[in-house]
């Protein structure tokens, strides 16, 4: 049995390799370069190749003294940091899923294949978002090829899912009802594909158009941030900027050194307690367990709050102008989402008919839970995968729509970014519509818990969402069993009032609505009053 720490130190020397190719593709996508021409790395002020021991993740900066060995000129601290906080996620989930046994679908085996499979399918999303939210702080852009390929990755690794990890039963006697939801989002998922071929990957369109996505490659929060894209809103921020410094120093080692504190504890690990059993004759009851408790893990998920915090309170000089493009839209926002909602009516009614034609055909429904239970190799089920990562696809980009569309309606401006939206798929795919959808409930606290921090440190009240989808995810992860367990407790509460009170579950729901509407004013008059202040 390999010891889990020496699979710990693996797959942080794994996360520093990674990051080191995520500053390429940092650097490169945004600013329209290939990654893969020239092959190896170059100094951005004199181009000359950097050798293979001057490229040691982190190291080489250290040793260099973030300076290019040839001409001298500053290397930003933004390589290191890219390659010391991808090392640390990278160990955070490897913690999360078999250290801590976080995921309530995780098994207690260490190295089980379903461990594996979770595993790399979060080390994949892990170093999609690193790259995503990198970009997202440089340019407020996120380029739809880095979620697409961790989409698509997501969705392959699935089909290698142990058949206990995609199903709760056997798929040939699953409940025609669960039949019709995995049909409906693998024909969504595939129409989906079809409408994005035809509307962006093959397809010219103009630079603004606001038809989703908006342009070729890359979705933010406004055409102002795209058209920047590669001109000055690409440019560092003063953060990026600093280069070997003795604050950039101290936090490339304390990310260094908290992942190393994680892969300690690895040695001895202690397994998430089972839930107790009731005694005969008490009624059953939810219980809500606890999140793993480690000091090391609440320290490096905090480290990572706060990285993100004072990356996103730094000044950008596409600040003002995102933020003016944003104000400029509000009369054209509502035409827009009114487009979106049209192309979007192709994989709705694709997802309608996968439904219908599974409830109103035994035939059909037989069919499909026949092929869902086809196993080629041992206990692999892999369109039992293929349908578990259509549904993460679908409802956590259902989320995202609802949100976009609706609140957009609601305020008359654009409410939330469609490459937020990419971001939640890729999310879907490689970890499920649990885990997407729980993680965006939670960045939506963390961001405006990070936006009043950030507030003190720049004026402006445009922030990149993206970073805080990307910590929602790791929390969601952390906070798995509690927040199943809480939403059973809801979904329960729900049922019983739509059963027995009606009128209460909308005197609820109104009084939810309520509070959303006091928060938005809220937050502007906040915003206001910050912006009022810092002039």
């Amino acid at each position: 049995m390999i010891p889990e720490a020496l699979v710990a130190t693996l797959v942080w020397l794994l996360g520093l390799a990674v990051g080191s190719f995520l500053n390429v593709v940092v650097y490169r996508l945004p600013a329209g370069l290939s990654i893969s021409r020239p092959a190896r790395s170059f100094c951005p002020a004199c181009t000359n190749p950097i050798a293979w021991y001057d490229n040691i993740p982190v190291l080489g900066w250290l040793l260099l003294r973030g300076c290019c060995r040839r001409c001298r000129a500053p290397i930003s601290a933004q390589y290191p940091l890219i390659e010391a906080a991808t090392a640390l996620v990278f160990v955070l989930v490897h913690h999360l899923i078999s250290v801590a046994h976080a995921p309530a679908a995780a098994p207690l085996e260490a190295l089980a294949p379903q461990q594996i499979v979770m595993l790399a399918a979060w080390l994949l999303l892990a170093g999609a978002m690193v790259a995503c939210t990198a970009m997202d702080l440089l340019t407020y852009t996120v380029d739809t090829r880095v979620t697409d390929f961790a989409m698509i990755g997501g969705i392959l690794i699935h089909l290698f899912h142990p058949a206990s990890a995609v199903a709760g039963a056997p798929a040939a006697v699953a409940p025609v009802s669960d039949a019709a939801w995995s049909a409906a989002a693998v024909l969504m998922l595939a129409a989906s594909g079809v409408m994005l071929a035809v509307t962006v990957w093959f397809a010219p369109h103009p630079p603004e158009s606001h038809q989703p996505p908006a342009a070729p490659h890359t979705e933010s929060k406004s055409p102002a941030a795209r058209t920047a894209v590669g001109g000055d809103s690409a440019r560092p921020t003063a953060a990026s900027r600093a280069s070997f410094s003795p604050a950039s120093i101290l936090v490339v080692l304390a990310l260094a050194a908290m992942a190393i504190w994680l892969i300690a504890v690895a040695i001895h690990p202690t397994a998430a307690p089972a839930p107790p059993t009731p005694s005969p004759g008490t009624p059953e009851r939810i219980s809500i367990p606890a999140p793993p408790a480690s000091m090391a893990l609440f320290v490096a998920l905090a480290g990572v709050f706060v990285l993100l915090t004072f990356a996103g309170g730094q000044s950008r000089e596409s600040d003002d102008s995102v933020h003016d493009a944003i104000e400029a839209e509000r009369g054209d926002s509502r035409r827009m989402v009114l487009g979106e909602l049209l192309w979007l009516a192709p994989i709705l009614a694709a997802g309608a008919l996968g439904w219908l034609l599974v409830l109103s055909s035994t035939g059909v429904a037989d069919l499909w839970r026949t092929a869902l239970n086809w196993q080629p190799i041992g206990d692999i089920r892999p369109l039992s995968g293929l349908a578990t990562a259509a549904v993460g696809v679908i409802a956590a980009t259902a989320a995202g729509w609802i949100l976009r569309i609706g609140f957009t309606l609601a305020l008359g401006r654009e409410a939330f970014g469609a490459g937020d939206i990419y971001i939640l798929a890729a999310a879907g795919a490689c970890a499920g519509w649990h885990i997407a959808i729980s993680g965006l409930l939670l960045a939506v606290g963390l961001a405006l818990v990070g936006w009043l921090v950030g507030s003190l440190l720049k004026r402006t009240a445009v922030i990149p969402f993206g970073p805080w989808l990307a910590l929602g995810f790791l929390a969601a992860l952390w906070l798995d069993r509690p927040l199943r367990a809480i939403g059973e407790i809801a979904a329960d509460t729900v049922a019983f009032l739509a059963r027995e009170d009606p009128a209460a579950l909308w005197r609820v729901s109104l009084i939810l609505m309520a509070g959303a509407v006091v928060a938005v004013l809220a937050a502007r008059v906040l915003r206001r009053l910050t912006t009022r202040a810092a002039d």
